[in-house]
């Protein structure tokens, strides 16, 4: 290894001829005797460096479809999470609204019967609701006792048709049955 007349580096090898003075000598350019090492050494690199890369790729894009696929799960369970909580929070909100409702119907029946009661007691008529079926009191105001002589505790004891007039009890007996059989929600009329 040296130098040649042109000053580039050389691979030279210098040997007598034998049985002559002469010596041999050759040599040979150290770029071009390298060059196909290099270009072989450069090629094994090349692979190499595709080879680590295709396998990084690789082991990149598993990792990252686990990844996804890590992430897809937590969604969905995260999605289901918040349609439960949804469906709780209308299943809640419509009992409530179903409670509040309920309420305002009891607290309306309550002011309802409040107020039926307070008619009922404080009528200037008298007022009695009777039994479709059996015929006897279930209901008297006090005017109605007043009206009739007895007291709120004899009345249920007794039978409306005891109190009609013999005239009248065809007619209510028709009246009676009608109620009975649904043909009228309510009557009123007057007694003799």
């Amino acid at each position: 290894e040296g130098l040649d007349y042109r000053g580039k580096a050389v691979f030279a090898d210098l040997r007598a001829i034998p049985e002559s003075p002469w010596f041999l000598i050759s040599k040979l350019d150290r770029d071009e005797a390298l060059a196909q090492l290099r270009f072989e050494a450069l090629l094994i690199g090349a692979i190499t460096a595709v080879s680590i890369l295709l396998a990084g790729i690789g082991i990149g894009y598993f990792f990252r479809q686990r990844q996804a696929s890590t992430f897809k799960a937590l969604y969905e369970a995260e999605r289901r999470k918040l349609d439960a909580e949804r469906s709780l929070a209308t299943s809640e909100t419509q009992l409530k609204l179903a409670l509040s409702s309920e309420k305002q119907a009891e607290e309306a029946l309550l002011s309802s019967e409040a107020y039926f009661r307070t008619i009922f007691e404080q009528a200037a008529v008298g007022v009695a609701t009777v039994e479709a079926e059996t015929g006897r009191f279930v209901r008297i105001n006090q005017r109605f006792c007043d009206l009739l002589g007895y007291s709120q505790q004899e009345l249920p004891q007794l039978d409306w048709e005891l109190l009609t007039h013999p005239d009248d009890r065809q007619r209510e007996h028709v009246i009676h049955k009608q109620l009975r059989d649904g043909e009228l929600r309510e009557s009123s009329f007057e007694k003799r």
